[in-house]
C-alpha cells in the first residue's frame, strides 16, 4: 500500500502543536472568562475619556470648516468622526456600549421621535415617558442593542433588537408590535 507523501508530514506537525485553540478538549475555565470580560470592560473605560476628546475635537473642527465654507473638509472631518465610532464600537461590545452612552438617535418607529441611550441603561423618550414606559438597553452582540420594556401601557416584557450600522451613523429594527423601524440616524 502506498500512502501519498503529504499525510506523513501533516499528520506529525498536527501531533506535535498538541491542542489546537478551539479544538481544546475542555471548554475555557470560568476564571478566564470572567477575566476577559472585566479586561474589556476596563478598557472601554479607560478609552472613553480618549474617544471623547476626539470626537468632541472633530465636531468643534466640523463645525469650524462649516463656518468658513470649507465644505468638503466638513464632509471629510464627519466622515472621520463616523470612522472614529465604528472602530470604538467593533473593539468589544463594553466599547460600543460607550460610543453609545448619552448619545442621541431619531427614532422612525411608528410616531418619529429621539431616544436617548444613557449611560446608566435606560432608553429615554420623552414621549414614552409621558404615557408610563419604562425601558432599559443593553449592548447583546456586536452592533446589536437589545431593549426590554419594564413597565407601561403596551409590550410589556418584551425585548425588542437594534441593529446598527458598522459606522454608527443608523439603526433599524422592528417595533414591539412587529413594525418597522426604518433607519433612524443619529442626532448627537
Amino acid at each position: 500500500m502506498h500512502s501519498h507523501p503529504f499525510h506523513w508530514p501533516l499528520l506529525a506537525l498536527i501531533l506535535s502543536c498538541g491542542t489546537f485553540h478551539g479544538f481544546a478538549a475542555e471548554p475555557e475555565p470560568a476564571e478566564i472568562t470572567a477575566l476577559r470580560r472585566e479586561f474589556e470592560r476596563r478598557k472601554a473605560d479607560a478609552l472613553r475619556p480618549v474617544t471623547t476628546w476626539y470626537e468632541g475635537e472633530l465636531s468643534r473642527l466640523e463645525r469650524s470648516f462649516t463656518v468658513r465654507g470649507n465644505l468638503d473638509a466638513a464632509l471629510a472631518t464627519r466622515t472621520e468622526r463616523a470612522a472614529a465610532r465604528s472602530v470604538l464600537a467593533q473593539v468589544s461590545p463594553p466599547a460600543f456600549k460607550a460610543a453609545l452612552d448619552d448619545s442621541v438617535w431619531k427614532w422612525n418607529g411608528a410616531a418619529p421621535t429621539e431616544i436617548t441611550f444613557r449611560r446608566d441603561g435606560v432608553l429615554e423618550c420623552a414621549d414614552w415617558g409621558r404615557v408610563g414606559y419604562h425601558i432599559k438597553w443593553q449592548v447583546t452582540a456586536p452592533l446589536v442593542v437589545t431593549y426590554s420594556i419594564l413597565k407601561g401601557p403596551a409590550n410589556v416584557g418584551q425585548d425588542v433588537k437594534l441593529i446598527f450600522t458598522p459606522d454608527l451613523t443608523s439603526y433599524q429594527g422592528t417595533n414591539a408590535d412587529g413594525t418597522p423601524i426604518k433607519p433612524s440616524p443619529r442626532v448627537k
